[in-house]
């Protein structure tokens, strides 16, 4: 592992999908409205994904963080074999740089050549949460991300219950998790470093997050 921390800061996701996609949900523009009315801190992020909507198109995360943070490192893995054909040719097309892309986020904890940075943003974003990819992703976080660093890690669940209570403990020198959101059968989690704990915590709960 290099041992000189990079001045970019590294973005994981762990399931990329594509950088843009079809618009899957028709009701996206009535869902977005109500968010905004009860939480104004979404408005930024309407604002930037509606030229897409209007097109009838989506900027998946990752498209959004590298079009968002262009000094950004990009880690991502997608399994689907077209898909990630697909992804290619977008980051082609995008002439995005530096982004590395695996099969399996699986595969992460066993590169042996990862910088590390002094923040990171990572999606753990599997339809269920697994075991495995848990352990990958906790082996991975201090392979990318510099000790004390600035670390964000949100987590995805689908689970129709209308709570889930049951998010892991947090990985090593982390918090969590800090905040969390249901809106069943969705379920995501956000997990922290200390240096930013408190930051993120009180961001999250300004869109309608909840903590302890």
């Amino acid at each position: 592992m290099n041992e000189q921390v990079s001045d970019r800061f590294a973005w994981l996701d762990s399931h990329t999908y594509r950088l843009e996609a079809g618009l899957a949900n028709t009701q996206w523009q009535a869902e977005i409205g109500r968010l905004v009315a009860q939480y104004p801190a979404y408005a930024a992020y309407q604002a930037y994904e509606q030229p897409f909507v209007d097109q009838q198109q989506y900027r998946c995360s990752s498209g959004l963080v590298l079009d968002n943070a262009p000094n950004s490192a990009g880690f991502l893995s997608e399994q689907n074999p077209l898909t990630r054909a697909e992804l290619s040719k977008q980051l082609a097309v995008a002439d995005r740089q530096p982004v590395r892309l695996l099969a399996d986020m699986l595969y992460w904890p066993q590169q042996n050549d990862l910088p590390l940075h002094a923040g990171l943003l990572a999606l753990l974003d599997p339809f269920h949460l697994q075991e495995q990819e848990w352990q990958a992703t906790c082996a991975v976080l201090p392979q990318l991300l510099n000790s004390g660093g600035r670390g964000i890690l949100e987590v995805f669940h689908y689970v129709k219950q209308a709570q889930f209570t049951d998010w892991p403990p947090a990985p090593p020198g982390w918090c969590g998790p800090v905040a969390w959101i249901d809106a069943a059968p969705f379920h995501l989690a956000v997990y922290t470093t200390m240096p930013v704990n408190i930051e993120i915590g009180e961001l999250l709960m300004s869109l309608g997050w909840r903590q302890k």
